[in-house]
C-alpha cells in the first residue's frame, strides 16, 4: 500500500521547470518506452572467436531477461553485430569461420517493429588473426565510442567495450525498481558462472555487468527495507538495554520498546494514509523518531517506577503524571509548533520532514501520556530505587517518606538526629 522511491521531481522546488520536464519524462519514456541499458565486457582477449561467441551469447540472455526489450533493443547501437556485418562484406579478404556465431536479436522482435528492422544474419565470428587489422579499417569510416583500446593508436588492443539495449517500460509500478534490480543481479551471476567463468579475467565476478542511469538510485531502493528493518530491530533492542538500566524493571524496559515500535507503526501508517512515498528522505525522519519518541515516554516511566505513593497503580499515575506530565506536554507542544513553517515550504522534502516529525512528536505524546500511563498503571510494578534514589534514601528515610517531603518524621527519627547532631563531628566521622 505504501508507495516507494524518490522521484527526481522531488528534489527540485515546486515552482521549477525541471518538474514538469521530469513528469513529462517519466510519464513518456520511462513508463511507456523504457530507459536504455548498458551491457559491458572486460578483462578478455576480444579477438578470440570463443569470445566473440560468448559475447554473443551474453546478449541472448540479457534479450531473454522479461525486464530487457528486445524490439526496441535492436533499434539500439551494438559496434560487434556491426562490425561483424561490415566484415562478412570484404569477403574477397576475409574467411569467416563458421563456429556456431550468430545474431541473438534474431526471431525477438516482435510487433509492429517486426515489420521495421530485419536483423542482420550472422554467419561466423570475425578470424582472430585479422581481427584488429579489420577493425582499425572498420574504424577509418566508423566512429564507436563503445571500445575503449590500449593506445589511441595501431598496434592496440581492447581494454572494454559495451553494446546498448533499452529496458521493458515500467508503466507506473512502484516495485518495477527493486524487481528489476532483483532481476538483473541474477542475471549478470549467471552470465559470468556460465560464459566468463574460465576466461582468467582479472575482474572475476564483474566481467560482464550492466549499468543503467537509474540504477544508482534502484538499488539503494532495493536494500532500503532491509536496511531499514535492521535499524529498527537494533535500535529497539538498544532502547530496551539502556531502558533496563535506567528503570530497572524488564518489563518496563518492554513496555518502552513497545511505545517507540508503536510510534513507528503509527508513522507507516501515516505514509499510506498521506501518500508519502518511503524513500531515503521518510526513512532518515523515521530514524528520529525512534529517539524522540522514547524522550517523550521516558520521563512518566522513570518517575512512575520510583513512587511509592499511596502504593496503588492508580495513585502511582497520577503522582507521576502531576509531576512530569505538564512539563512534558509543553516540550511537545513547542515543539509542534516549531515545525510548523516548514509545512509551507516550497519544497516537498521539506514538507515531507514537517509531517513525519510532526506526526513523531503527536504520536509520541499520545503513547507517552495517554496509553502508557494506563498500561504502567494495570500491570504489578512495584516501586524500585535507583542509583540516586537508593543514595536518597540512605539520607533521608524509607522511600514512601521521599514523595512526601514536608511529612513529619517520627519521634524516634527526631530524638536519633538530635542524639546524633550532639555528638562531636569528630566522633561521627
Amino acid at each position: 500500500k505504501i508507495k516507494y522511491g524518490q522521484p527526481l521531481s522531488d528534489l527540485v522546488p515546486d515552482d521549477s521547470y525541471v518538474r514538469a520536464y521530469d513528469q513529462q519524462q517519466t510519464a513518456t519514456y520511462t513508463q511507456q518506452v523504457g530507459e536504455p541499458v548498458g551491457l559491458y565486457f572486460r578483462g578478455m582477449d576480444f579477438a578470440d572467436e570463443a569470445v566473440q561467441f560468448k559475447m554473443l551469447r551474453a546478449m541472448d540472455m540479457v534479450l531473454q531477461n522479461e525486464f530487457i526489450n528486445a524490439s526496441t533493443s535492436a533499434f539500439q547501437t551494438n559496434w560487434y553485430i556491426q562490425f561483424n556485418q561490415w566484415a562478412a562484406g570484404q569477403s574477397a579478404t576475409v574467411a569467416m569461420p563458421t563456429n556456431n556465431c550468430y545474431n541473438p536479436y534474431v526471431g525477438k522482435i516482435t510487433g509492429q517493429l517486426a515489420g521495421v528492422i530485419t536483423p542482420f544474419v550472422i554467419t561466423g565470428c570475425v578470424p582472430k588473426a585479422q581481427f584488429y587489422t579489420l577493425l582499425n579499417a572498420y574504424l577509418l569510416n566508423t566512429s564507436s565510442n563503445q571500445v575503449v583500446f590500449t593506445s589511441p593508436t595501431a598496434p592496440r588492443s581492447i581494454v572494454s567495450c559495451s553494446v546498448s539495449m533499452m529496458q521493458t517500460a515500467s508503466y507506473g509500478n512502484d516495485k518495477y525498481p527493486t524487481d528489476l534490480m532483483n532481476s538483473i543481479g541474477g542475471l549478470q551471476t549467471a552470465v559470468n558462472d556460465d560464459l566468463f567463468s574460465g576466461e582468467g579475467s582479472a575482474y572475476g565476478d564483474y566481467t560482464f555487468f550492466m549499468y543503467g542511469s537509474n540504477y544508482l538510485s534502484n538499488e539503494g531502493q532495493q536494500i532500503l527495507p532491509d536496511q531499514a528493518l535492521n535499524y529498527f530491530m537494533f535500535a529497539l533492542l538498544g532502547v530496551g538495554v539502556v531502558c533496563l538500566f535506567m528503570l530497572v524493571n524488564p518489563g518496563a524496559a518492554i513496555l518502552m520498546m513497545c511505545a517507540v515500535g508503536l510510534v513507528i507503526l503509527f508513522l507507516f501508517c501515516e505514509l499510506w494514509v498521506l501518500k508519502i512515498r518511503f524513500n531515503d528522505v521518510s526513512i532518515i525522519n523515521m530514524i528520529m523518531a525512534t529517539g524522540l519518541s522514547i524522550d517523550y515516554n521516558i520521563y512518566f516511566a522513570q518517575k512512575f517506577m520510583t513512587l511509592h505513593a499511596d502504593g496503588t497503580g492508580n495513585g502511582r499515575m497520577r503522582q507521576a503524571l502531576t509531576d512530569t506530565g505538564y512539563a512534558v506536554f509543553l516540550g511537545g507542544l513547542t515543539a509542534l509548533l516549531g515545525t510548523v513553517p516548514m509545512a509551507f515550504a516550497k519544497s516537498s522534502i521539506i514538507r515531507t520532514f514537517f509531517s513525519l516529525i510532526f506526526g513523531t512528536i503527536l504520536f509520541s505524546l499520545l503513547v507517552g501520556l495517554v496509553l502508557m500511563p494506563v498500561i504502567f498503571s494495570l500491570l504489578p510494578m512495584p516501586p524500585v530505587r535507583s542509583v540516586l534514589i537508593a543514595a536518597a534514601t540512605d539520607m533521608e528515610g524509607p522511600p514512601e517518606q521521599l514523595d512526601h517531603p514536608g511529612q513529619a518524621k517520627s519521634g524516634n527519627d527526631s530524638d536519633i538526629e538530635g542524639a546524633a547532631s550532639s555528638e562531636p563531628l569528630s566522633a561521627r566521622l
